[in-house]
């Protein structure tokens, strides 16, 4: 018997502001404005980062002990651990504001739908910061409130967290040939969530009247396990092996501090406010409401309006204070009105009995000698992710066509009043119910190093489906598809040569992962805009969530385009008239991941045993195969290079990218 008993201590601090001038001299684009990017132009953002300024302070404790003890034909194992973290910090996201504009494009297209008078102004060419600035906004949403985190209601109840594990398992070799592992886990997170917070009755048309009480806990996260290895017949060259277990996961603290806020009483926390707060003053100021009936926007996301970054910008620190108005002073206790209340919009609310993810893991495999230096190995795998967590969902539908959950606000008077049951925009709830699988072929051969050779291939065949993201409010499953492509092959062998001559090489292949065609700016159920990938969009109807080069090919998605603009172009939606998709007149889809790498060593000894030279010469992506990259699947009216690659793979050494040589030299001593 052996007794292992440990204790560490991790303290954490980490402080992240965002850049002074001196710090980011110019030309930095947008320093200390909002951080905002155009819609439908990949990586492209200005502004502040929306996770600065933040500070975190983390102190962990982990006591842990393992006893080990053989008996007969038992290797048996048992122990635990108990883990307390302590963290305090700020964490002032948003701030001053974070958003998104029109691109070009787009105004472009709303300006040929509508009379001269009523078209959109901006600048012919954008060289500047305040060129962009000119764009009409499409959405922004900031922090206000207390940046203190956890916010100061109950801290001592949100400060700190505890995990505890025990375990016992077991090797028991039940005959010579056949060895049984088994075992059982408990696992006990003590505030993984808000366990003392309830959600007021204001969100009982959301949640439910009945569903409106603290998260239960998770007392019975058991994780067993059970495998075998079997010799079979009397050679001793085949091995039958298998197993399966439950495993438990975690959760992010951010998750829950945000929930904390907007649950918390009123002027406690930081809330995260959308534009539809504001969007009544901002209508107000730029006269929408004078505008005829179809060119009245019932948000910025509803069409491009006068409202510009600049304005945006200019307006923010009156936005700020009014909200932190109405917010209140922190260190209030009473529950009796809520910050969601006060602002009646929230995000990250979770949803009821809620539970961090779980998977069930399971495979069974043969190994098998085929001589003395030659194995092959053939596995199953499966592997099955339960309650994945629903993301950002729009739980109120706000921007719906059939309107909100909770009615919308019919005046600013009504807004303002803490008690009224009326929305100001979208209620985010975070719902643990997607699910995934894998299920892979997993072929492996062997060759140890002998007669001055060695070699290994690799070879899985897999179909990995389930939840890639949230696409729709009112269909949480409709992005249920594909999640990777189905064949890698790796395959790698080293040959030592005479006269102190090694070559070596690596080939790689990977088939093509899933696409989804997205058509940008629309919205083909009426449910309100979803932001996934890119900012307001629907997937192509006709095909299926991400089957694009996994399952279906070039002419299916012709076909799903023509059908499209058969069905769906010309008619009216939340975000206004659908345009037909033009295809480019070149496209393509990716081709799969290809590369050979090779290397040659020439070894000099230096007259003694130790003292040796090695030089080196390597050659990667031998056949100078082109891995392109960056394809945009934009069918909207910002897809113009819909279809075609903007990248490579990286030209730094390595495997995939331009055919690059490296040569080098290597001293043993």
């Amino acid at each position: 018997m052996a007794n292992e008993f440990r204790y560490s201590y991790t303290y954490w601090s980490n402080t992240n502001n965002p850049p002074t001038a001196s710090e980011c001299p110019a030309p930095c684009l947008g320093l200390g404005g909002p951080n905002l990017q155009v819609i439908g132009v990949s990586n492209f953002t200005f502004g502040n980062s929306t996770n600065a300024p933040q500070s975190r302070v983390l102190r962990r404790n982990i006591f842990q002990d393992n006893i080990s003890k053989t008996k007969g034909t038992h290797s048996m194992k048992w122990g635990g651990y108990w883990e307390y973290q302590l963290g305090i910090g700020t964490y002032a996201y948003a701030a001053p504001a974070a958003g998104a504009l029109w691109s070009p494009l787009y105004v472009q297209e709303f300006n040929s739908q509508v009379p001269a008078p009523f078209q959109i102004s901006i600048p012919s060419s954008f060289n500047t910061v305040n060129d962009l600035l000119q764009l009409p906004v499409y959405l922004f949403e900031m922090g206000v409130g207390d940046i203190n985190q956890p916010p100061s209601y109950d801290h001592g109840a949100a400060d700190h967290d505890n995990t505890f594990h025990f375990y016992f398992q077991d090797n028991w070799r039940v005959k010579p040939k056949f060895s049984l592992n088994f075992g059982l886990g408990w696992t006990y997170e003590s505030n993984a969530l808000n366990y003392d917070l309830t959600k007021p009755s204001y969100l009982a048309p959301i949640f439910g009247a009945g569903n409106l009480g603290a998260q239960p806990h998770q007392p019975y996260n058991f994780s067993p396990m059970l495998g075998f290895a079997w010799n079979v017949g009397n050679d001793n060259k085949t091995v039958i092996h298998g197993g399966g277990g439950i495993y438990y996961d975690t959760m992010n603290i951010e998750i829950r501090l945000i929930e904390r806020a907007m649950l918390g009483p009123a002027g406690t926390g930081r809330a995260l406010l959308g534009d539809s707060v504001f969007f009544p003053t901002i209508s107000e100021i730029n006269g929408f409401s004078s505008l005829p009936g179809p060119l009245q926007p019932t948000s910025l996301q509803s069409q491009p309006t006068t409202f510009t970054g600049a304005e945006l910008t200019s307006l923010i620190p009156a936005f700020y204070s009014g909200a932190q108005a109405e917010l209140g002073p922190p260190g209030n206790t009473s529950l009796a009105v809520r910050n969601i209340n006060v602002f009646k919009t929230g995000t990250e609310l979770l949803g009821t009995n809620f539970r961090p993810p779980d998977a069930e893991h399971a495979s069974i495999g043969i190994q098998r000698e085929v001589r003395s230096d030659f194995v092959v190995t053939a596995d199953f795998v499966y592997r099955l992710y339960l309650h994945q967590l629903i993301r950002d969902t729009d739980l109120n539908h706000y921007y719906s066509a059939a309107g909100p959950v909770i009615p919308a606000c019919t005046s600013t008077a009504e807004a303002l009043n803490p008690t009224a049951n009326c929305s100001t925009g979208v209620i985010q709830g975070i719902i643990s119910g997607a699910r995934s699988n894998y299920k892979g072929l997993l072929l492996k051969a062997n060759k140890r190093f002998s007669h001055r050779t060695s070699a290994q291939l690799s070879y899985a065949y897999s179909d990995q489906n389930g939840y890639n993201g949230l696409v729709d409010d009112s269909n949480w499953f409709a992005s249920v598809g594909p999640q990777a492509g189905h064949q890698i092959l790796t395959g790698s062998m080293t040959v030592d040569l005479p006269w102190g001559i090694v070559i070596s090489g690596i080939t790689s292949f990977q088939s093509v992962g899933p696409i989804e065609p997205l058509v940008s700016g629309v919205d083909l159920n009426g449910n309100g805009a979803v932001e996934n990938g890119e900012i307001g969009g629907s997937p192509l109807p006709g095909i299926g969530y991400n089957q694009l080069g996994v399952n279906v090919g070039k002419q299916a998605l012709i076909s799903a385009v023509n059908e499209f603009n058969q069905d769906y172009a010309g008619k009216t939606t939340t975000t206004g008239v659908i345009s037909p998709i033009v295809l480019p007149a070149n496209w393509s889809l990716p081709r799969s991941f290809n590369s050979q790498d090779v290397r040659v060593t020439k070894v000099f000894n230096l007259g003694t045993e130790r003292a040796k030279l090695s030089l080196i010469g390597e050659c990667f992506n031998v056949f100078n195969i082109a891995n392109l990259g960056g394809y945009s699947y934009n069918l909207g009216p910002s897809g113009a290079g819909f279809g075609v690659p903007t990248s490579a793979s990286s030209n730094v050494f390595g495997s995939g990218g331009p055919r690059a040589f490296q040569f080098a030299a290597k001293f043993n001593f």
